[in-house]
Formats: C-alpha cells, structure tokens, sequence
C-alpha cells in the first residue's frame, strides 16, 4: 500500500490475518505484507521477474513462514511474455497497463522475458484469509481462478490516468461474491468480505478517509490531463 498500512488496518478492526498472498511482490522492499510476515503470519510471495524473485529469496528465503512462488499467475497455464518498465512491468497480453498510459511506455525488445504462468487455482487451497492482487492490469485474469473468498481482498483498480480494463468484471464478481469496498488509496482498492461487520465508528473512519481520498484523487488527474493537453 502506499499511504496506508494494512497490518495496522486490519488490527484496528479487530481481523486476524493467519494466511495471506501478495501476487506481484516487485522486490523485496516493496513487499505490503512484510509486517505480516515479521508478525509471523503464513504468507505466499508471488512474483514473476527473475530479478525480483532472486532478492526476495535472499531476503525473506530462509523464514520458515514464507513460501515464495517464482511465476506468473494467469487464468492458463502457459508461457507468458513480460515487458520491464519497473515497477510497473507487464504481461504482454495486457493492453493499456499502468506504464503504457501513465509513462507512455513503448514495448521493446530489449525489455521482454518469458516466465511460466499458472492459473491462482494451482497454488490456492482455499485457505487463504488476505490476498492482495497488484499485476499491472491483470488482476481479473488471476481473480477468475481464484478458490479462497478471503475477508480481505486488495486490487490494483486505478493509479494516476490509469482505470483498471476490467473494471466492470471486476466490480461484478466482488458483488457476486459480498465483497464490498473497505478503503483505498490513489492506486489499491481494499475490498472486505460481507461476512465481517465493520463497526459504525469504523464506517465513518473509512467513508472519511475514501471521500478524501477520491477528491484528491479527482484534483490530481485533471491537473495532469489539463498537462497532458497543453504537450499537445
């Protein structure tokens, strides 16, 4: 997350977290769940760039709490090509990713690498209470397959020009399945499954923190569309 701490979010409410995954780690000070893994909590790292993947082994490799999964989830199994662009790296079969719209990032060569992809069904044994899902575009490729209805589900919907491409996919499964929208900031969408009851004062915490962050969030993007149009 990036102005919030979700270890802290989910104590606050009173939600234990026993198993948790982050899909799209990058590396491993980027990591959200490391409060949940220095508190001890089960966790999965996911994440497919080599590069990525050989830091988080040497830093959190040797914690007995920690399994990491060195691949790409997709909604098949099949060999899929990624485009480097930092933070922001991307499957290829992703059209209009954060990099592609906010950076305007051009695919090159030089950038591409292949990895093994798995559907989420394949490492998910339906135990999983937290997952947290940030792969630049593909999110409902990986939620499709997903077994576990974990009380807490974090997506990337939004960040900066970028809108998620399956937003509406998105919005009607996480109806279909009660979740509804806990918090979020200008890039992750927190969603909290309709089974744990938010406390009114909790409520009002929340709506605050989300109008906010939504006027901020609105101010900001006209700003750099109102740039954007005057470079022409």
């Amino acid at each position: 997350m990036k102005s919030y701490d979700l270890f802290q979010e989910t104590k606050r409410i009173g939600l234990p977290i026993k198993n948790a995954v982050e899909i799209g780690v990058f590396f491993s000070k980027n990591c959200v769940l490391k409060n949940f893994i220095d508190a001890g909590t089960m966790t999965t790292l996911v994440e497919a760039d080599p590069l990525c993947i050989e830091d988080i082994r040497k830093n959190f490799g040797s914690l007995q709490n920690v399994k990491i999964e060195a691949r790409a989830i997709w909604d098949e199994r099949k060999t899929l090509s990624f485009f480097r662009a930092g933070a922001s790296t991307f499957a290829s079969d992703v059209n209009g990713s954060p990099a592609q719209v906010n950076d305007s990032y051009k695919r090159k060569e030089k950038d591409r690498f292949e990895v093994e992809a798995i559907p989420f069904s394949d490492i998910d044994d339906g135990k999983f209470n937290l997952v947290l899902i940030d792969v630049e575009g593909a999110e409902w490729n990986v939620l499709k397959t997903l077994v576990s209805r974990p009380e807490v589900l974090s997506l990337e919907m939004r960040a900066g020009l970028y809108q998620n491409p399956n937003s509406l996919k998105i919005q009607e499964w996480l109806k279909e399945n009660n979740y509804k929208l806990w918090f979020h900031n200008d890039v992750d969408s927190v969603f909290i499954h309709q089974n744990h009851q938010l406390q009114n004062i909790h409520k009002l915490r929340y709506g605050l923190i989300n109008l906010r962050t939504d006027v901020l969030y609105s101010i900001e993007n006209t700003k750099k569309r109102l740039r954007r149009k005057l470079k022409g």
